[in-house]
């Protein structure tokens, strides 16, 4: 049997309409910048280093690729030799902060429907975060964790995120006694003993999920800040920004896993590598407009056009390593993708499949 060539894994990407990373918003990153300024580092030259301005963590359509993001916060935690630095970022994030998002939930009518907000629009501030809530003995656990994870200082991200929402929730609420628990996926860091600084709460490490446990009985109280009209014009605003948004670094990644197993690979498969469920996978791609299928149908229409141009590979040897057991379900299915036959197209390629 002729031997399988080599994929060009970057040339068949190209042909495809994903990016290969997402990209993320700047919001929040100031903090960090500000919080380098606070312990007297030299803050400017982490800027510098990796080739970003103040204006540049100012302007709120400034964006990072995922790799550019999560090299930023090493290179903070490299700088201050302080892994809790997340910590003391997620404390300076105030309501304000969180933009239209913050506002919207600030005139909630209570804090179940700021909470919905909340997941609702996560991703206008931050596409990686990933919210669930569920209900378990009298308790709200708001589940958070990343759809994929950052290569680098994924810890210290967490860190900001949970002081964030805790930070969150008590400005809505007043009442530290609401907040019964945290739960961290992580191990206990060498750092655990800051965690208290800024959790008034019980705190348990290695848990399935990233969450806070609140008080349900608060959940349908109203809030002190509540003014329905406000509410209403901030959460338009906020769905014109989701709207706005083309956040197709998530499907790329799901792309390539499937490109990189050759369409070998199922969704549950898929959804254990990104760290996420299959519920969570399954949702994700359908907010843009896609499903698991129709991502393998993508790549499948593109190892074929790769193997017909660049391998002797027969017709038939091309569809068993597509997956598929009868090669005239091959022949149909390339006709119907690119309307010729693959023979023909082995013949004379058309332009329009390129």
């Amino acid at each position: 049997m002729t031997a399988i060539p080599p994929i060009k894994h970057d040339k068949v990407i190209k042909n495809m309409s994903a990016v290969s990373e997402p990209l993320i918003p700047v919001f929040y990153l100031h903090q960090l910048y500000q919080q380098l300024c606070d312990w007297q580092l030299p803050a400017q030259q982490w800027l510098q280093q990796n080739k970003l301005t103040l204006a540049d963590l100012q302007q709120a359509n400034s964006q990072l690729t995922l790799s550019q993001y999560s090299e930023l916060i090493d290179s903070a935690i490299t700088l201050s030799q302080r892994p809790d630095i997340g910590l003391y970022v997620g404390k300076k994030i105030s309501v304000i902060a969180h933009g239209m998002l913050g506002l919207a939930m600030l005139n909630s009518a209570s804090l179940n429907d700021a909470l919905l907000l909340l997941k609702q629009f996560i991703h206008t501030r931050n596409p990686l975060i990933e919210i669930d809530i569920s209900a378990h003995h009298q308790k709200l656990h708001i589940n958070y964790d990343l759809s994929q994870p950052l290569p680098k200082g994924h810890q210290a991200f967490i860190d900001a995120i949970t002081v964030t929402f805790l930070t969150l929730f008590l400005h809505l609420l007043t009442d530290k006694s609401v907040i019964k628990a945290v739960h961290l996926k992580v191990t206990k860091p060498d750092y655990y003993e800051q965690y208290s600084l800024f959790m008034p709460c019980e705190l348990l490490f290695s848990q399935p999920h990233n969450s806070i446990v609140l008080s349900q009985t608060t959940a349908n109280q109203r809030l002190a800040s509540s003014d329905p009209a406000a509410a209403f014009q901030a959460k338009q605003f906020c769905q014109q920004q989701l709207d706005a948004q083309q956040p197709v670094g998530f499907v790329s990644q799901v792309q390539q896993l499937i490109l990189k197993h050759q369409g070998k690979i199922s969704q549950q498969d898929i959804a254990q590598l990104l760290h996420v469920s299959p519920r969570t996978l399954h949702r994700q791609l359908l907010k843009h407009h896609t499903s698991y299928q129709q991502l393998l149908t993508d790549v499948q229409q593109h190892l074929a056009q790769h193997y017909l141009r660049e391998s002797n590979m027969s017709i038939k040897q091309i569809a068993f390593e597509l997956g598929y057991v009868d090669v005239a379900n091959f022949r149909r299915a390339f006709k119907r993708w690119y309307q010729i036959t693959p023979q023909d197209f082995r013949k004379k390629p058309p332009l329009r499949c390129v």
